[in-house]
């Protein structure tokens, strides 16, 4: 099994309900249970040593394009009544894009995609959402009062004490470092705060 299905394995037991949980939960196993593991490919040498010996500068990468680097992508065909089909569900685009073909982007989450904007080839039509009105009642649910978008009742609890464990171990090694978490600085300063430590 490789080691991200290792992750995949573990982050079944507990799945993120958001993109963004789901990024800090890789995010925490990627530092604590993968680059600090030896590998067998890089002669028993961890990811975080091998990096650090590399004396090559650092080229940024555009936070933007990352994110969409990772986005599904699927075309559907506008219908006359300016809606096309998506996962059992009708999304209104518009009675202008009637008879075009339109590209949809998103994320896809355990719980379903999310995150879904139109396009019209290279043009931006806008974020869009599913009708409420088309939504199924999941089979035994007779009560008109039930909300589609509402989280899903919780059936048992669930967690993944592996990943736990990486994050109590890479919170208390970053604490004996006393370094520097640059994705907490990057959170403060699109937030326009200042860290008074730097």
């Amino acid at each position: 099994m490789g080691r991200v299905d290792s992750f995949l394995h573990e982050v079944a037991l507990s799945p993120a309900r958001t993109l963004a949980a789901l990024n800090d939960t890789f995010a925490v196993w990627l530092d604590a249970g993968y680059n600090q593991a030896a590998h067998d490919a890089l002669e028993g040498r961890t990811p975080q040593a091998v990096f650090a010996a590399d004396t090559r500068a650092l080229r940024p990468v555009d936070q933007q394009e990352l994110h969409d680097a990772f986005l599904r992508e699927e075309t559907r065909k506008v219908d006359k009544t300016g809606c096309v089909k998506f996962r059992g569900t009708l999304v209104e685009i518009g009675g202008r894009y009637t008879g075009k073909h339109i590209l949809l982007r998103y994320a896809e989450l355990p719980d379903g995609p999310a995150e879904l904007t139109a396009y019209d080839g290279a043009h931006l039509i806008g974020p869009v959402t599913a009708l409420a009105w088309n939504r199924p009642y999941p089979a035994g649910t007779p009560d008109p009062t039930w909300d589609p978008f509402a989280d899903p009742p919780a059936t048992k609890p669930t967690r993944s004490r592996y990943l736990e464990a990486l994050a109590r171990k890479g919170t208390t090694r970053r604490h004996a470092q006393g370094g520097i978490r640059f994705r907490a600085l990057e959170d403060q300063r699109q937030a326009g705060q200042e860290d008074p430590h730097v």
